[in-house]
């Protein structure tokens, strides 16, 4: 007589989990299988803003000299969570091929004067990325900030590559050049935008059959009044890597002066810095650093945190400087 299933003693099947570099060595067999002898498809190691580390998938076509990097790291907690891993290589080959489209054309010729229209800068954490400015040409400013330069070769997100001590080198210019290039660079293709706080808010919640003149009814955008309109977003036009506006050549000032105050400058993310008007009733200083830190731990990803200090604008000196 057969015994009822549930008093089978069943053998727990035991799945060999593959580890990270492991995972990340078998896409890249297989991948490199799946698109044959023209592409080069290589498992490397990349650091990120912050000393981020990421492993990404280097995949280029032999008559393309550009090539996108696909980061595996969400894909491997999808496998450790029990995704087939064959689901996950159709996946990457999707993005992949996705990518690939939007790629833009990049000619061979990295002399100064081919790209030099091309290069743009960014802000970084200087402290917290030691390790990635010891390989790449870089300024230091207002204390604890770096500026890094790339070349743009997409305006979808600023898709760009970061300008390394190699190539910089190959341009036989100094720092000073590189930086008035970039900077001219960037004021031209993302126009800086100062948004007051209320608008910011506002336009996140209104309704879209509001009209343009109930709309602008909801907030000040001129001097502040009993409070209102003490706070402002400076950003870029397109709001990505937008801190990078602060740097802009008398903004600070010229907004300062229209305003008549000296400004508190907060770095709200790389991509957007928060300036609060200093009204000369004595701002609490440890509480805007205690924002900023709140910010950075609670809301925002590692990547995106440029600093936990707070920066003052002074029109006496017309300098900013970490507070």
């Amino acid at each position: 007589m057969m015994a009822p299933n549930f008093f089978i003693r069943k053998e727990k099947i035991m799945v060999d989990i593959l580890d990270m570099r492991r995972f990340g060595k078998a896409l890249e067999k297989r991948i490199g299988e799946e698109l044959g002898c023209l592409y080069n498809v290589r498992l490397i190691n990349v650091i990120k803003n912050n000393g981020l580390r990421l492993m990404g998938l280097y995949i280029r076509c032999a008559n393309s000299n550009v090539a996108p990097i696909i980061y595996i790291n969400d894909y491997y907690k999808e496998y450790v969570d029990g995704r087939d891993i064959e689901s996950i290589i159709l996946d990457i080959l999707q993005v992949y091929r996705n990518s690939n489209t939007r790629l833009p054309v990049i000619k061979d010729d990295f002399r100064w004067q081919s790209i030099r229209k091309n290069v743009i800068l960014r802000l970084v954490n200087y402290d917290k990325n030691k390790e990635l400015l010891q390989g790449v040409p870089h300024k230091r400013v207002y204390g604890d900030l770096a500026i890094t330069f790339h070349v743009l070769v997409g305006r979808k997100g600023i898709q760009s590559y970061r300008i390394n001590n190699e190539l910089f080198r190959s341009f036989d210019i100094d720092i000073d050049t590189l930086f008035k290039s970039a900077l001219l660079n960037n004021t031209t293709y993302f126009p800086m935008s100062i948004r007051n706080i209320n608008e910011v808010i506002t336009s996140m919640v209104a309704s879209e059959e509001m009209d343009s003149d109930e709309y602008a009814e909801l907030f000040d955008t001129t001097a502040p009044e009993k409070g209102r309109g003490i706070i402002y977003v400076l950003s870029n036009n397109i709001g990505v890597y937008g801190a990078t506006a602060m740097l802009y050549p008398d903004i600070i000032k010229e907004f300062a002066d229209t305003m008549g105050a000296d400004l508190f400058i907060l770095p709200s993310s790389l991509h957007e810095v928060i300036l609060v008007l200093d009204d000369g009733y004595g701002c609490n200083i440890d509480s805007l650093k205690e924002m900023v830190m709140d910010v950075n731990m609670q809301v925002l990803d590692m990547d995106d945190i440029l600093s936990d200090s707070v920066y003052k604008y002074s029109r006496a000196t017309n300098k900013i400087e970490k507070i």
